[in-house]
């Protein structure tokens, strides 16, 4: 049976877009406008919905991708 998709995995996702790993936390907020710490906390329990627009927008993800629970 496979694992089922958690916002968390969205995450990585959105994360993929802005580079492999070094710095793409930093580009993360900067494109949102919040600071890297806050996208930390996003690791562990997903993006907020609030950034569903700006997101979709920047990154052409659907909504299905970033946050694959709710969807």
């Amino acid at each position: 049976m496979a694992k089922r998709k958690t916002n968390a995995d969205g995450y990585e996702t959105v994360l993929a877009f802005f580079g492999k790993r070094h710095g793409a936390k930093t580009k993360l907020a900067a494109a949102l406008g919040v600071t890297r710490q806050v996208t930390d906390r996003w690791q562990r329990y997903g993006i907020p919905h609030k950034y569903s627009r700006q997101l979709q927008d920047i990154t052409g993800l659907k909504f299905a991708d970033i946050w694959p629970e709710d969807a």
